[in-house]
């Protein structure tokens, strides 16, 4: 194998880790601190989900749902071959940036952000869309 090809390998890993860690570092870079003070229910949360779809996967992985081509992944497996390191990045991954946005759209709800605004407002700091602030910005 070439060193061309060989940095094919870890085209799945690198796409999971710049989509989902882009969206994992703009969520606690703009929510730090009310993220931080949840960071126990987001990691419990994050380890529950894994612990359920992780297993799940390895099944039905073993079992020939689904698969993937060897030219982009690693190589490196878990759970007696099952499972590829980059479906561990995966499932930890999405589950982590799924109940961090979640808890934001619920303190965002809570504070009363306009529905139409919730996508937005997640990827902004709390109070960018507060009456007096949104309508300083579309001035």
């Amino acid at each position: 194998m070439s060193g061309f090809e060989s940095i094919f390998r870890f085209a799945y890993l690198l796409m999971e880790l710049l989509i989902i860690g882009e969206v994992a570092v703009v969520l606690w870079l703009f929510h730090f601190p009310f993220l931080w003070k949840r960071r126990r229910p987001v990691l419990i949360g994050t380890l529950l989900v894994s612990l359920y779809a992780l297993p799940i996967d390895a099944w039905a992985v073993a079992n020939g749902w689904g698969g993937f081509n060897p030219a982009y992944v690693t190589g490196v497996y878990f759970f007696g071959g099952a499972l590829l390191l980059e479906e561990i990045v995966f499932w930890i991954g999405t589950a982590f940036v799924t109940i961090s946005a979640v808890l934001i759209f619920a303190e965002l709800e809570r504070k009363g952000n306009p529905w139409w605004t919730l996508p937005a407002a997640v990827f902004l700091p709390f109070g960018f869309f507060d009456a007096k602030t949104f309508k300083e910005a579309t001035k």
